[in-house]
């Protein structure tokens, strides 16, 4: 098992620079969302994706491999861009992780392999209003028939758009959510595709100076706009060292037509 943060900053690239593309991806999701109701009072989110290879055996034992090999993702990443921060600038923000395969749609040949070892369909009407990402994952993956239409509908667009994965390759779209904006807001500005960073864990908590575990504070992602390059205008939220790119909520594409509009 291992993750490929490379090919999914190009898979983020190429969405961002198809703005037709990411509107139908969007939309998917929506349509998806509206007929399973799945709904986020209050809250917005953006689906991240991962690239991943899978190899024959590893499917049950995928989420101690996949723990595992993120973890040696992140830290390849943190000694080649930032050698000078902490380890525990991941690891502790990373300590409520959950990875494959409870983390969201995937491609189909994935999620056929997946689905022979699901012993659980939760109740897709469940009342617990979702305002974390580990909630929306649950919500998902816990759904088999949900799962499985925002998983054909998201890869159909991909594959239409002309994007496709390598043999024993995968995709899966992770989430993030987060307090939706009241306003468009241009967050940053980044001078290639390569410099935006998005590998990071999904669930975040940040320690107290106490000891205590339930001292324990939950940081907000800020999200908004990302500029690249001085002409691409992507939809994404930034937290901490770690940029998030990849299909927006519907708000978010609205934040970026008002923003394009002062360009």
């Amino acid at each position: 098992m291992q993750w490929n943060s490379q090919k999914s900053m190009e898979l983020k690239g190429k969405i961002a620079q198809n703005p037709e593309l990411m509107e139908k991806l969007t939309r998917c999701v929506e349509q998806v969302f509206e007929e399973f109701k799945v709904e986020l009072p209050g809250a917005s989110f953006v689906f991240e994706p991962r690239i991943f290879s899978l190899k024959n055996g590893d499917a049950p034992e995928l989420a101690s491999r996949s723990r595992a090999a993120m973890l040696s993702e992140l830290l390849t990443n943190l000694a080649a861009e930032a050698p000078a921060n902490s380890i525990t600038d991941i690891v502790d923000s990373d300590r409520f992780r959950a990875c494959l395969p409870q983390c969201g749609p995937m491609d189909p040949i994935s999620l056929k392999i997946l689905e022979k070892l699901r012993i659980r369909d939760v109740v897709s009407d469940d009342p617990v209003p979702i305002r974390e990402s580990a909630q929306l994952m649950r919500r998902i993956t816990g759904n088999k028939k949900l799962m499985a239409a925002l998983s054909k509908g998201l890869f159909a667009e991909l594959e239409a758009a002309g994007i496709t994965f390598g043999r024993q390759e995968g995709c899966v779209f992770t989430p993030i959510v987060f307090e939706a904006p009241v306003y468009a807001q241009k967050i940053g500005a980044v001078s290639e595709f390569a410099r935006l960073e998005g590998f990071g864990p999904q669930i975040y908590a940040a320690a107290d100076p106490t000891p205590e575990p339930a001292a324990a504070i939950r940081i907000k992602p800020f999200p908004g706009i990302i500029e690249v390059r001085d002409q691409f205008l992507v939809p994404g939220v930034l937290h901490r060292r770690w940029w998030w790119i990849g299909i927006p909520a519907p708000e978010l594409l609205v934040a970026l037509d008002r923003i394009r509009q002062y360009r």
